[in-house]
């Protein structure tokens, strides 16, 4: 996942620097509303693309804690040819996920389609690991993940809210580190150049830092589904 941050990193600069001259440059929030058709287009499509690539690492990651788990060292190649190989399903699942997620924020205005999204989103949960370890379809995942976490959601649930902590230390962590790596390199006016420059060092730097939370959610979840399987397959009754 780390050198596709990186690369999306130096694709922002470069299409903001050097394509896209006259976009506004200073934050986030101005390029998308200011930004012309053209470089509006070109971002979504580099995001898209991030996401794939940072689902195909997160596979990767489920594949080798399996693998682990199971007393045994997977190589870097073989851990990610489930996800390289199965590239469509993996895409499918991923804007499964994007779908979910908007759907999540129209609806966080009332709190019955709040809470209906996030059912939805923690019964399909674990598609992921089954497409990848079970080899099953995007549907078929969906699917086997929804009928696993059937009479386990507060387990399932649980999980969730215990990695919330981690999740916000880490994500605290890479703005400190971001900020401070790039204290250094930031001039009092550093113009068009130097602010891109800067903010492309801070988001690769953000990146590595949240490497390790990303490892430890894709840890959790494939035990968390590799001890629903494993409970369906011998037929032990859901504890709620």
């Amino acid at each position: 996942m780390l050198p596709f941050v990186c690369l999306a990193a130096i694709a922002e600069f470069v299409l903001l620097n050097n394509v896209y001259t006259d976009a506004p440059y200073d934050s986030i929030a101005r390029v998308i509303e200011h930004a012309p058709p053209g470089l509006q287009a070109t971002l979504a499509g580099v995001s898209w693309i991030l996401a794939l690539f940072s689902l195909v690492g997160f596979a990767a990651t489920v594949v080798a804690v399996k693998g682990v788990m199971e007393g045994r060292k997977v190589p870097l190649s073989q851990a990610l040819d489930p996800a390289f190989t199965r590239m469509g399903g993996l895409f499918a699942l991923g804007a499964l996920a994007f779908a979910l997620w908007t759907l999540a924020a129209l609806l966080a205005v009332t709190v019955i389609g709040a809470l209906f999204v996030l059912f939805v989103m923690l019964r399909l949960s674990l598609a992921l690991h089954a497409f990848i370890l079970d080899g099953t379809s995007a549907l078929e995942s969906c699917r086997r993940a929804w009928r696993l976490a059937q009479g386990h959601m507060l387990h399932v649930l649980g999980l969730f809210i215990a990695l919330i902590p981690a999740g916000l230390v880490a994500i605290f962590c890479a703005l400190v580190a971001a900020v401070i790596v790039t204290i250094p390199f930031a001039p009092s006016n550093p113009g068009r150049e130097g602010t891109l420059a800067i903010g492309a060092i801070g988001v690769s730097v953000a990146g590595v830092v949240l490497v390790p939370f990303v490892a430890l959610v894709a840890a959790a979840t494939t035990i968390l589904y590799t001890e629903l399987k494993g409970r369906e397959d011998a037929g032990t009754p859901p504890r709620n």
